[in-house]
C-alpha cells in the first residue's frame, strides 16, 4: 500500500513525505501499477484497487521511506512509477516540481505563476494530472499548464479565466484538471463559460460550455444514465457535458452559499451523487434519456 500524507503548518508550508508497506512488513516497495496520477485517484472516486494490504502499522507507525521540505499551498500529489508531482509557491512563484520516487530526490522544478494569495490562503489549490508524460496543473488565479513530465519543460498555457474576463473564485481556483479524449477540461465558472476544454497536444481550445460560477468542485468522467459523460458540480448546479462537444446534457440546481459546492460528484450505480457543506446536504440523481438529453428525476 501507498501513502502520501501531506501535513500543514500554520503558514500552510508542507513536507512531502511517502510511507511504503506490503504484507509482510514496512520496506520500500514500488506504487501500483496503476498509480495514483490525478486528484483522488485512477477513478478520480478516493478508491485504490490494491489487495492484500496489512492490517495494522504497528505501534511505531509506517516507515518513513523519505521526507523532503515542499513550500506553501494545498496542492496534493500525482504518481506514476517513477515520479511525485505537485504544485507549491515557493521564491514568489507557484511551481510544479517532481520528485524521484524511490528516494524524494528533486528532478525538476517550473514556474508556471506567480505567487497567489488572498484572504483565504496562498500558494495553489489543486492537484496536477499526469497523463501520457504529460502532466496537466492550474494554478490559484486560474492558469492552465501542460508540462513535460521528465524534463519540466513548459508546453503550453493559458491564463484561462482572464482570457474569458473573468476573476478567480473566492477561494482560489481549485478544480483539478480532468484529462478525456485528449482534452484538458477545467472549471472557470464565467458568463461566456462554467466549463473549458483544451487539446492536450496544441494547447488549442476545443470547446466552452454553461454560465454558473465556479464551485470548488472538480470534474469527473462518469458512466451514468447509461452514458459516459463529464460531470460538473459548479457554484450553482450539477451539469453533465457531452466529452468530445461540451453539450450540456442535463443540469440540477444545487445552490450553497458562498458557490462552495466542493466535492467531487460520484457515480452510484447508474446514478450520480452530489454532496455539499454550508447544511445544505446531499442528493442522488437518477438520470432519464429524453431523446439526445436527459430528465433528472
Amino acid at each position: 500500500m501507498l501513502a502520501l500524507p501531506v501535513s500543514f503548518g500554520v503558514r500552510l508550508s508542507f513536507w512531502l513525505c511517502v510511507v511504503f508497506a506490503s504484507t509482510s512488513s514496512l520496506v520500500a516497495a514500488e506504487p501500483p501499477p496503476q498509480g495514483w496520477p490525478q486528484f483522488l485517484g485512477p477513478g478520480r472516486n478516493g478508491i485504490s484497487s490494491e489487495t492484500s494490504l496489512i492490517d495494522t502499522f504497528g505501534t511505531q507507525g509506517p516507515k518513513v521511506a523519505w521526507r523532503v521540505r515542499g513550500g506553501i499551498g494545498m496542492s496534493g500529489i500525482a504518481l506514476d512509477g517513477k515520479h511525485a508531482v505537485t504544485m507549491l509557491e515557493r521564491d514568489g512563484k507557484q511551481s510544479v516540481v517532481a520528485f524521484k520516487l524511490t528516494d524524494g530526490t528533486e528532478l525538476w522544478s517550473q514556474s508556471v505563476a506567480h505567487g497567489f494569495r488572498n484572504s483565504m490562503g496562498a500558494g495553489p489549490r489543486a492537484t496536477p494530472s499526469i497523463v501520457g508524460g504529460v502532466i496537466f496543473v492550474y494554478t490559484g488565479e486560474g492558469i492552465l499548464a501542460a508540462l513535460d513530465q521528465n524534463s519540466g519543460k513548459l508546453l503550453w498555457q493559458h491564463n484561462v479565466v482572464a482570457d474569458f474576463g473573468g476573476e478567480s473564485a473566492e477561494y482560489g481556483m481549485a478544480c483539478s484538471p480532468l484529462v478525456v479524449d485528449g482534452l484538458a477540461i477545467v472549471s472557470v465558472g464565467v458568463k461566456e463559460a462554467s466549463v473549458v476544454a483544451y487539446h492536450t497536444e496544441s494547447g488549442r481550445l476545443a470547446w466552452k460550455s454553461g454560465n454558473d460560477t465556479a464551485g470548488y468542485s472538480s470534474p469527473a468522467l462518469l458512466t451514468v444514465g447509461g452514458r459516459r459523460q463529464i460531470v460538473v458540480f459548479t457554484g450553482q448546479s450539477a451539469i453533465g457535458l457531452e466529452p468530445k462537444t461540451g453539450a450540456q446534457l442535463w443540469r440540477y440546481e444545487f445552490t450553497t452559499n458562498y458557490d462552495c459546492n466542493i466535492a467531487t460528484p460520484l457515480a452510484v450505480g447508474d446514478d450520480v451523487f452530489i454532496s455539499s457543506g454550508e447544511n445544505h446536504g446531499c442528493a442522488l440523481l437518477a438520470l432519464k434519456p429524453q431523446g439526445d438529453v436527459f430528465h433528472v428525476a
